[in-house]
């Protein structure tokens, strides 16, 4: 076997047939979508980069958006504890100064 492989080596054929199985086989690469030009994947890796940086931008805006609903929220919270608390307190001190319905 070391002999066969040997003298396939030695060949003066061998560079050849190395190149044009190497070509064939780019050429199938290539036909099948495998292969693409330099030129399409820099496009490709540009489309998802914008896209990238499109969608950071939204996620950040969107968590200043929250941040500010949070905020909102936890004030208004505070203000319907407050009524809450003076509504509560409104029937007792009713009852207290003797003007009860009952």
């Amino acid at each position: 076997m070391d002999v066969v492989l040997e003298t396939i080596l030695r060949s003066p054929a061998t560079p050849t047939g190395l190149a044009l199985m190497f070509a064939a086989v780019l050429g199938i690469a290539f036909i099948r979508g495998q292969v693409v030009p330099r030129s399409t994947v820099d496009l490709l890796l540009g489309v998802e980069r914008t896209r990238a940086e499109d969608y950071k931008a939204a996620w950040e805006s969107e968590r200043e958006k929250n941040a500010i609903l949070l905020d909102s929220v936890q004030q208004l919270l505070v203000y319907a504890k407050t009524a809450d608390r003076v509504l509560t307190a409104l029937p007792e001190a009713h009852k207290s100064n003797g003007e009860g319905a009952t």
